[in-house]
C-alpha cells in the first residue's frame, strides 16, 4: 500500500531550491543609476548663480503676507489702507495674498508690515513657472 517512491512534488521542490542561487544573483545585479526627476538643490542653485539668471518675476500689486497671532483680514487692510487695498484672500495659518490699486514695491510693504508690528513677513506674489 506505501510506496516508497518520492512524491510528485518532491522533483518540482528540488529543481526550485536549484534555482535559488542563480535567482539570487539576478536580484542582486544592478539595473543601471537610479534615476530622480529633481536635481539635488545645491547644483540647481549653483548653475542659477553662475547664469546670473534675471530676479523672479511678480505680478505687480500682489503679496503675501503673514500677520502675527490673533492678525486676521481686517487686520491687513487696516495696515495697507494707504495703498489702496482691493481685495484681501485668506490662505490660510495667518497668510494673506493682498491686492493693491498703488504698489510702492517689495521693499516699502514689508517696511510697512514690521513697523505695524502686526504682520510677521510680506513678499511679493511670484510668478512660478515649469520648464
Amino acid at each position: 500500500m506505501f510506496s516508497s517512491a518520492r512524491p510528485a512534488y518532491g522533483i518540482h521542490l528540488q529543481r526550485a531550491a536549484s534555482a535559488l542561487p542563480l535567482f539570487a544573483i539576478l536580484t542582486s545585479v544592478s539595473c543601471g543609476p537610479t534615476v530622480t526627476n529633481a536635481p539635488p538643490k545645491k547644483e540647481v542653485q549653483t548653475i542659477m548663480a553662475q547664469t546670473g539668471s534675471p530676479a523672479p518675476e511678480r505680478v505687480a500689486g500682489e503679496y503675501i503676507v503673514s500677520v502675527a497671532p490673533g492678525g486676521d483680514a481686517t487686520t491687513v487692510r487696516n495696515v495697507y489702507a494707504a495703498y489702496g487695498v482691493r481685495d484681501v484672500a485668506d490662505l490660510g495659518d495667518g497668510n494673506f495674498l493682498i491686492k493693491l490699486t498703488r504698489d510702492p514695491g517689495p521693499d516699502e510693504i514689508k517696511q510697512k508690515g514690521v513697523d505695524s508690528g502686526k504682520v510677521k513677513t510680506a513678499q511679493p506674489n511670484f510668478i512660478y513657472r515649469t520648464q
